[in-house]
């Protein structure tokens, strides 16, 4: 069963380029990157303490 659903995804998605590849893979890791800013954010302001300006983003 998921040997099935390994191949069918192979074969829908082998023709890319890898350009395409490289693309979604920094995309990927850019958003992983995003995303830990909340948890960084909840840490800081519930486990060290600081303020909500403090572990907010300096704009």
């Amino acid at each position: 069963m998921i040997r099935n659903i390994l191949s069918m995804y192979r074969e829908a998605y082998a023709g890319l380029p890898r350009n395409a590849w490289l693309l979604s893979l920094v995309h990927f890791v850019n958003r992983s990157g995003s995303m830990v800013l909340f948890f960084l954010s909840l840490y800081l302001t519930r486990k060290l303490g600081f303020t909500m300006a403090q572990a907010g983003p300096d704009r």
